[in-house]
C-alpha cells in the first residue's frame, strides 16, 4: 500500500499537480489584473492553454492504465499538439517487459517529455529505444536550454527523483548529461 501510495504521488506530481498550481497562479494574478482594472485576455489564454495541458496529462495517465502504447502514443501526443518535432526510432525485436517494467518506463518518459515541454524550451526532441543483447536503452534527447548538472547536487528536484526512483525500482540506471545552450539527453539503462 505504501509503495502504491508514493506511486500515486509521483504520478501526481510529475504532470498535473504542477500544471493546475501554474493555472492557479495565473488566475491569482487575473483577479489582481482586474481589481487594477488591466486587460487579464493574456494571462485568460495562458491558463486555458495549462488546463487543456492538465486534461492532456490526465488523459494520458488513463492511457497508460489501459495499454502498452509506448513511447508511440506519447510522441504522437506531442506532436499532435504541435509543441514539438518529435523523432522516434524505435526497435524491430523488444525483450519481454514486465507490467512493472513497462510502467516505470512509461512514467519516466512521460516525465522527461514534460520537462523537455515545459522547461527545456526545445524545439526537437529525438524518442530512442536501442536494445541489445544485455540492456534495453531508452533515449531522450532535446535541442533546448539545457542546464548545468552541478546545480542539481544537494538539491531536490521531485521530478528528476522521481524518475531516478522509478528507475531503481526495476533495476535500471538513470543517466542526465546537460550543458547550458547543448540540450539534453536522459538515458534509462535496463538490464534484460
Amino acid at each position: 500500500l505504501e509503495q502504491d501510495r508514493d506511486r500515486i504521488a509521483r504520478d501526481l506530481h510529475d504532470g498535473v499537480m504542477q500544471t493546475l498550481y501554474a493555472a492557479g497562479l495565473n488566475l491569482h494574478s487575473v483577479m489582481s489584473a482586474v481589481a487594477a482594472e488591466s486587460d487579464p485576455g493574456d494571462v485568460l489564454n495562458e491558463t486555458l492553454k495549462m488546463l487543456q495541458s492538465a486534461i492532456a496529462d490526465i488523459r494520458s495517465y488513463v492511457m497508460d492504465l489501459r495499454s502498452d502504447q509506448f513511447p508511440d502514443a506519447l510522441a504522437a501526443e506531442l506532436h499532435a499538439r504541435g509543441e514539438l518535432v518529435v523523432d522516434v526510432a524505435l526497435p524491430e525485436r523488444w525483450p519481454e517487459l514486465t507490467q512493472q517494467q513497462h510502467s516505470a518506463l512509461s512514467h519516466i518518459l512521460r516525465e522527461s517529455l514534460n520537462n523537455v515541454r515545459k522547461h527545456a524550451h526545445a524545439k526537437q526532441v529525438r524518442i530512442a529505444v536501442r536494445v541489445t543483447e544485455a540492456a534495453l536503452e531508452l533515449l531522450v534527447a532535446d535541442d533546448g536550454d539545457g542546464f548545468d548538472t552541478e546545480l542539481l547536487r544537494g538539491r531536490e528536484h521531485m521530478g528528476l527523483g522521481n524518475m531516478a526512483a522509478r528507475a531503481q525500482g526495476i533495476g535500471s540506471s538513470l543517466l542526465v548529461e546537460s550543458e547550458s545552450g547543448r540540450g539534453t539527453r536522459l538515458r534509462c539503462i535496463l538490464p534484460v
